[in-house]
C-alpha cells in the first residue's frame, strides 16, 4: 500500500467525536447589602441589652450599671432608669463607633417623648425601635422598653426588652426582662408610640443641623 492508500484508508475509518458538554451558566452571587455604621451600633446595642435579660437589681433602683446609667443621665442614685439605661448603653455602643447620642432627656420618658418631633413618632412597632407609654393614673410618668424583630400588620403584641419591670411587667420592677407587650393597652401604662433610634445617633461623616 502506498502512501496515497494509507491516508485514503486513515480518512475511511471511524473517527472520534467529542460529547457535547452543556455549560450551564452560574448562578449570580447575591450578596448582602452592607449595613451602614448606624446599623452596625443598632445591632450591637440590641445584642448586649438582650444580654442582660434576668439581671437583678442589687437594691432599690441599685446596681453597678444601673448606678452607671443614672449618673450618665443626671439623675439621683436609686432613680427609675427604664430609659436611662437603654440609653447609656447605646451611647456606650456609639463611643466605641466615634459616634455621638444627642436626645431631648436622658431618663424622663415623658420629656424624652415631648422633646422629639411628632415627624419621627410611629404608632406601628418598629424593629430595634424606642417604646414609650405613658402612665394612666400620672401623665408626667410612663415606661421605656426597645421592641425587637419584624412586626406584621395585625400583629396583637409585640416584644420588647426593658430596664425596671418585671414578670408581671411594671414600670417599677426589679431588673432587666425580655417580654411581650400588647399593643392595645389597657392597663396602667397607655401605649404612645415608637422611635427609630438611628435618628438620635451622629455618625463621624454627618453634621448635625
Amino acid at each position: 500500500m502506498n502512501w496515497f492508500k494509507k491516508i485514503v484508508s486513515y480518512f475511511k475509518k471511524p473517527q472520534k467525536t467529542t460529547k457535547k458538554v452543556d455549560i450551564k451558566p452560574e448562578k449570580p452571587v447575591v450578596k448582602e447589602p452592607e449595613l451602614s455604621l448606624k446599623d452596625l451600633i443598632i445591632e450591637e446595642w440590641i445584642e448586649t441589652l438582650i444580654s442582660f435579660d434576668g439581671l437583678k437589681e442589687s437594691g432599690k433602683n441599685r446596681h453597678k450599671l444601673i448606678d452607671e446609667a443614672n449618673k450618665w443621665a443626671g439623675v439621683p442614685m436609686g432613680s427609675p432608669y427604664c430609659l436611662s439605661f437603654i440609653l447609656h448603653q447605646l451611647h456606650l455602643t456609639c463611643v466605641r463607633y466615634k459616634a455621638e447620642l444627642h436626645v431631648p432627656h436622658r431618663a424622663a420618658t415623658q420629656l424624652f417623648w415631648k422633646g422629639l418631633s411628632a415627624s419621627v413618632k410611629q404608632q406601628q412597632p418598629i424593629k430595634n425601635g424606642i417604646v414609650i407609654w405613658q402612665s394612666r393614673s400620672n401623665a408626667s410618668r410612663g415606661h421605656a422598653a426597645v421592641s425587637l424583630g419584624n412586626y406584621k400588620a395585625g400583629q396583637t403584641s409585640f416584644q420588647t426588652v426593658e430596664a425596671n419591670t418585671n414578670a408581671a411587667g411594671s414600670r417599677d420592677g426589679d431588673g432587666i426582662y425580655v417580654k411581650e407587650r400588647e399593643m392595645d393597652s389597657k392597663g396602667s401604662l397607655k401605649l404612645l408610640g415608637f422611635i427609630d433610634p438611628k435618628i438620635l445617633i451622629v455618625v463621624p461623616h454627618e453634621k448635625i443641623a
